[in-house]
């Protein structure tokens, strides 16, 4: 669907273009590159995400499985941390998918019509601040999976059939946001990619090698 990395050939201005895909990002406030190598995006306090699709209908996103990965280096923990997804909290009502982060782990976040709820399955190994990972998250339609470093780092039952998207929702990179919330990511993050399948175990392990 879409991959996203951060270079001097991608991030220019306030414009992220992608590596793969169509979808340009709107970058919110304040960040800048980190010139290692491979480069990364680095932000700080006044970055408030980058914004994929005012419209998330209009960004092609998987319907029926997907999977998302990311290289990633949390700089402020948060209780609600946003990387990537389209989602709605609202009290009872939740629905669409994110990969996030919490202050202590990862999680992946995934809603289908079986529940009409969100599953927010987080991974069992807590991260540690300024750590690079490999975070990754798959659901095939019937099992949700978070995976840490290319290992299985949880999985859950709880969700079946297609993902069950809000009417309106933002697709954004780089924050938590939904219509009452909005929680930008501090820190570093590097190559970000969407996939309308599942990936196996052994996909998740090549990405990570």
């Amino acid at each position: 669907v879409g991959q996203w990395m951060f270079d001097a050939k991608t991030l220019r201005d306030d414009l992220l273009h992608p590596a793969i895909g169509s979808l340009e990002g709107k970058i919110l406030g304040s960040a800048s590159l980190a010139m290692e190598n491979p480069s990364s995006l680095r932000t700080v306090k006044g970055f408030h995400g980058i914004i994929l699709a005012d419209d998330f209908t209009k960004a092609n996103l998987p319907t029926k499985e997907l999977s998302v990965a990311v290289w990633i280096r949390v700089g402020k923990p948060i209780e609600w941390g946003g990387i990537l997804g389209a989602i709605q909290d609202n009290g009872s009502f939740e629905r669409g998918w994110l990969l996030g982060y919490g202050k202590e782990s990862f999680y992946f976040a995934v809603a289908s019509a079986k529940t009409n709820r969100l599953t927010y399955l987080n991974s069992t190994t807590v991260y540690s601040p300024s750590n690079w990972y490999h975070l990754a998250g798959t659901y095939d339609g019937e099992v949700q999976r978070i995976y840490l470093d290319g290992k299985l780092a949880g999985e859950a039952k709880i969700q079946s059939g297609p993902i069950l998207y809000p009417p309106k929702a933002k697709f954004v990179l780089g924050a938590y946001v939904d219509d009452n919330e909005h929680y930008p990511f501090e820190g570093r993050i590097e190559q970000v990619t969407l996939w309308d399948r599942a990936l196996d175990p052994k996909e998740i392990a090549r990405l990570f090698d």
